[in-house]
């Protein structure tokens, strides 16, 4: 009896204590995040993980505890067996989750979730962020440590399970010992069970997220959809939609446009943060042409992604549909079919809409959005040479932007054309000669990012040749920020704060800057009040050139939370710890329940949807 209970706890130990190296290891790995950290927040990320990862070695414990129960009765060899092929199978899965999560915390900024599902169906794409040799590399290190786990394993217990006697009368015993597994799996014994709040103890997010174990995450994300797991009942109903409509009272319309019909080109450029832009108080360098149109056209320099990824650019940009927190409405076929569309309105009035992209389309269920979108015509990287092509993702930006010049001759008119570039994605391979040296990862993105600036200016300047750009409205903006440069972290502003440029000769004004604080969701709305058409439907966004307004203010997404920010303030809110962790600023009730008010009124939405 005595064997039995030793075994159940070294079981458990034994996987606890393999959450306890992972997350040192992910600690180690991210030393450029632990490094912010003080003596008592990296002791917090092990005391507040303690609940998830003895949560997860229960869940882990289920059917090894079964077996003890049968081995009351005999068979050992063949429970022996079992036992072992299972827990050679679960360290197999767990090492490799445990490996990919931290290596994508490096890009995503976030642990791991559903959201690589998204991608499944393009393994390509999946993958185009790792160099080859990462991926020799990753796979060697998962194997090693597969094997090293896999011996220690049968060192403390695999080898010592057939030692076993058959002893009926400790059914008894390792019965109860399984029903103990409920205290662990639910966190204790308190009428609430455990969540990923829980791990929650820092106002610094790093810590917070190196206290999550990323196999409950996993699990958790799994087992529970988007609706059921986004309870964002925050406040009353009443309150919120009187909130809501307060923050999106219309104003007058600044006209800055010298037609009711221009073209309309919009280029969203992969990850054209404004801290590389100098005339955002970025860096000076790697945006050379993008600081001379400044001067050419309108910027509106307090302007901020909608998310953190492109699926989620895209919704917003097209449609003026926000995030949720962790998730995309684009992942959802049945839900975009009734999004309202940019490209709807305009082809009301007679205008011919295109896509541009160098890469995959069926790339994060791109092909079901566009197609809802109603675009005329879809250019993916099957329109384009595979000599054009990077290693990884497509063709080149500037072997796109091209095509879009040559798709549209001196005569066209009324057309929409929205193209997305790729080149400065990971792993940031250029066609050119790099202007900086080095082989880092961030003097990689800024190369990338200086190529593809070259790319724009040059895209500009044979666009200006054409008959119809004086009656064209240029627009250029990003998908999303970055890390880079500086390492932000996953909710900084700066992260998510990007360009928006308007350029071309249906422009009344030159050399303005708009101070007004906006987000993509405002794009579509602002864009067609200019021409007249009133953007009414697209009700998640502002006119960012009205007058009178209740507007001036950004919202974006992340993994677990919100941000909003108004003039001169901040507020970040995270309904999991449901936690207001970050207020810079004079912050009030109102502008905690503005913040609230925003998800709640976009859950509601997207449930109806």
């Amino acid at each position: 009896m005595k064997d039995r209970i030793k075994l159940y706890f070294t079981y458990f130990l034994f996987w606890y204590a393999f959450f306890v190296v992972g997350r040192m290891a992910f600690l180690m790995v991210h030393y450029e995040f632990t490094r912010n950290l003080t003596f008592g927040e990296i002791l917090g990320t092990f005391t507040h993980g303690f609940q998830l990862d003895t949560s997860m070695a229960a869940y882990l414990m289920v059917f090894p505890t079964l077996l003890l129960v049968v081995s009351s009765f005999g068979i050992i060899k063949v429970l022996t067996r079992v036992l072992n092929i299972y827990t050679y199978l679960v360290i197999g899965a767990v090492t490799l989750l445990t490996v990919v999560d931290i290596q994508l915390y490096k890009y995503w900024g976030f642990r791991l979730d559903t959201t690589p599902l998204l991608y499944m169906d393009n393994t390509k794409a999946m993958t185009a962020s790792v160099k080859i040799w990462q991926i020799i590399l990753i796979t060697l290190i998962i194997s090693v440590l597969i094997f090293a786990v896999c011996r220690i394993y049968y060192s403390l217990i695999g080898s010592k399970v057939r030692l076993l006697k058959s002893k009926p009368l400790s059914v008894i015993l390792t019965l109860f010992l399984f029903a103990l597994l409920i205290i662990p799996i639910r966190g204790g014994v308190s009428i609430v069970p455990i969540n990923i709040g829980s791990a929650y103890f820092s106002q610094k997010q790093f810590a917070n997220h190196a206290a999550i174990n990323p196999l409950w995450n996993l699990s958790y994300s799994i087992t529970e959809d988007d609706e059921k797991r986004a309870k964002y009942r925050l406040l009353d109903e009443k309150l919120t939609e009187e909130l809501f409509t307060e923050m999106h009272r219309p104003g007058q319309t600044s006209k800055i446009l010298n037609t009711d019909n221009p073209n309309i080109i919009i280029l969203i450029i992969e990850s054209y943060t404004a801290t590389c832009i100098s005339a955002l108080g970025g860096l000076e360098g790697p945006t050379p042409e993008f600081n001379k149109l400044v001067k050419e056209g309108i910027l509106f320099d307090n302007f901020y992604a909608n998310g953190n990824r492109s699926d989620k650019a895209m919704t917003a940009v097209i449609s003026g549909y926000p995030s949720l927190p962790g998730s995309s409405v684009i992942k959802y076929a049945q839900k975009t079919e009734k999004l309202d569309f940019i490209t709807h309105e305009l082809k009301k009035e007679g205008y011919k809409s295109s896509y541009f992209f160098g890469g995959s389309i069926d790339f994060a269920n791109y092909r079901s959005y566009l197609v809802a979108a109603g675009f005329d015509k879809i250019i993916s990287m099957d329109d384009f040479d595979p000599k054009t092509y990077n290693s990884k993702w497509g063709a080149w930006d500037h072997i796109v932007m091209q095509k879009l010049l040559d798709d549209t001759p001196d005569t066209a008119s009324r057309f929409c054309k929205i193209l997305f570039t790729l080149t400065s994605h990971e792993p940031f391979e250029i066609p050119t000669k790099p202007y900086l040296k080095g082989d880092g990862d961030e003097i990689l993105f800024l190369n990338s990012i200086h190529y593809t600036d070259e790319s724009i200016g040059n895209f500009i300047k044979q666009a200006k040749q054409k008959k119809w750009w004086d009656n064209t409205l240029v627009v250029i903006i990003a998908d999303h920020g970055t890390r880079f440069p500086g390492n932000l972290s996953e909710s900084e502003p700066d992260r998510f704060r990007i360009p928006m440029l308007w350029l071309g000769g249906a422009l009344a004004k030159q050399d303005t800057v708009i101070h007004t604080f906006g987000s993509q969701l405002d794009i579509s709305k602002t864009v067609l009040n200019q021409m007249g058409l009133q953007g009414n439907k697209f009700t998640f966004g502002n006119d960012l050139l009205a007058s009178g307004g209740s507007g001036n203010f950004a919202y974006y997404t992340y993994s677990s939370g919100i941000v909003m920010l108004r003039p001169g303030m901040s507020i970040g809110y995270d309904p999991i710890a449901n936690d207001f962790f970050e207020k810079r600023g004079t912050i009030t009730s109102k502008e905690q329940n503005e913040a609230k008010a925003m998800l709640q009124s976009i859950f509601n939405d997207f449930s109806k949807k």
